[in-house]
């Protein structure tokens, strides 16, 4: 658990909704994944007697390159989903009235409502939004140099949402 100020107050507290990566997103994935994988492997099951003499070495060293290249590309799509659950799962939000602390892995970050100039919503489907949060910066040219540093909450309920998003803008703007 977090160590709380003595005015501070959870307001909610919860993981990222893994369900809000949908299926359909993840076998995608899978089949990106094994579409890149018969491409690449395809090649590897010509046997050489039955390439034309006129291919130099050259261009086979080329193509089994390629092939190889892709074939990690193939992987990385098929273990993508696995990836994704895992970060997801051990990731924990803790939003109180004076900041939201993120939680992953064994490494935690708090952001203060009050060290925030801008929050970002994004609407997800089941009542989920992605929020962008912008640290506060004292520059002239807002919209490149002061959202250079962007933290990423992934899928939390929208009500949760709204209410960082108020205390953001009632903060900012005093």
């Amino acid at each position: 658990m977090i160590k709380l100020n003595k005015e501070e107050q959870i307001i909610w507290t919860g993981r990222p909704e893994q369900s809000s990566v949908s299926k359909a997103k993840q076998a995608g994935a899978v089949v990106v994944g094994l579409s890149l994988l018969c491409v690449a492997l395809t090649p590897k099951w010509i046997p050489s007697s039955d390439l034309p003499k006129a291919i130099s070495s050259d261009i086979i060293l080329l193509i089994s390159s390629a092939a190889d290249i892709v074939i990690v590309l193939g992987l990385g799509f098929l273990i993508l989903p696995l990836i994704i659950k895992k970060i997801l799962s051990t990731t924990e939000y803790i939003v109180t009235n004076e900041r939201i602390v993120v939680k992953a892995f064994q490494h935690a970050s708090s952001y203060k409502y009050k060290d925030l100039y801008h929050v970002d919503m994004d609407s997800q489907p089941g009542g989920l939004c992605n929020l962008v949060l912008y640290s506060e910066k004292k520059v002239s040219d807002i919209d490149t140099a002061a959202r250079s540093n962007a933290y990423k909450i992934l899928f939390i309920p929208q009500d949760v949402a709204e209410y960082v998003r108020t205390q953001v803008n009632s903060r900012s703007q005093s």
